[in-house]
């Protein structure tokens, strides 16, 4: 006996009917059709058609949008933050200020370990410079050898020998 392959279509099963009703068919609709929007290709027809029709005017596409001016200084006066005037500060509050500044000390502190930046070195001297001009405006003297001058009572320590104190 041949070998039969394998369906998935399913056979009649049992005697057919003779009485059994049919489906009714579907009868074409006589309605129209009811569409939305254009259709292809009218954005360019329009500008064709309206064309002819306006002979003493230009051609113009309804494409293309308002040609009138927008005035763009409106929108950039205002977003531009208002400038806060400085008060001037007198010569003793700059001073002030300025030696409680702690870029002045940070800036101090690597000129003795000698790591200055060629623009660190440049702030740290406009800073330097400022505070000589506030000094000798305001009257007061300011000496690096004054600070050398005083006694440390610490510095006698090193001073001190063992060698004269044994028997």
């Amino acid at each position: 006996m041949p070998r039969q392959k394998k369906s998935r279509k399913i056979g009649k099963i049992g005697i057919a009917k003779v009485d059994a009703p049919k489906r009714p068919q579907r009868a074409p609709s006589t309605k129209s059709k009811v569409t939305s929007g254009n259709k292809a290709g009218t954005r360019q027809q329009v500008a064709e058609v309206s064309a002819h029709n306006k002979t003493n005017k230009p051609s113009s596409d309804p494409r293309i949008g308002s040609k009138k001016a927008i005035d763009l200084n409106k929108y950039q006066q205002a977003d531009k933050p208002k400038q806060v005037k400085q008060k001037s500060l007198s010569p003793q509050q700059e001073l002030d200020a300025l030696e409680q500044d702690p870029m002045l000390d940070v800036l101090l502190t690597k000129q003795e370990k000698k790591t200055l930046t060629k623009t660190e070195k440049q702030q740290l001297d406009k800073m330097l410079s400022r505070h000589k001009t506030l000094c000798k405006s305001l009257g007061i003297q300011w000496d690096e050898s004054d600070s050398q001058t005083e006694t440390d009572p610490f510095d006698a320590l090193d001073a001190i020998r063992l060698d004269d104190y044994q028997d």
